[in-house]
């Protein structure tokens, strides 16, 4: 038994068939028939992945910017002793321990994005992820 999931739309996103012609959520597949459809639906285009603690050890960069761009929006910046808690930490807590308005958020998140293109060459792959990334490709 084959067990289809199908996104429906943009055929980036998925077969790009009508839910209700071609494929519903989750739907069992047991008809040979209906087993070519569900490898239609499973022919992704586009996959995407997450970077950041996924792919690439992103934290310590992050560490060592961290606190001038506190300097920089003028939040309070993050002491050597707190790094673990706030890994624990949700975001909410996060911005009430070092006073960030809400506000300032995307200003924030927009200077650190420019900060890791700049500096993109400090953050590596964690290993196995270079080979692991091949392996979609080389497969079809």
């Amino acid at each position: 038994m084959v067990v289809m999931q199908c996104f429906w739309g943009s055929s980036a996103y998925g077969c790009g068939r009508s839910r209700t012609a071609h494929c519903s959520p989750k739907a069992e597949v047991t008809s040979p028939n209906l087993v070519g459809r569900a490898k239609d639906c499973m022919a992704y285009t586009l996959v995407i992945f997450d970077l950041d603690g996924t792919l690439a050890d992103s934290f310590s960069w992050f560490c060592t910017v961290i606190n001038g761009v506190a300097r920089e929006y003028g939040f309070r910046g993050v002491a050597n002793d707190e790094v673990e808690p706030l890994r624990r930490a949700g975001l909410r807590e996060i911005l009430r321990r070092h006073d960030v308005p809400r506000w300032k958020l995307p200003a924030i998140a927009r200077r650190l994005r420019a900060l890791k293109r700049e500096q993109l060459d400090a953050v590596s792959l964690f290993p196995g992820a270079p080979a692991m990334l091949h392996t979609p490709r080389d497969a079809g």
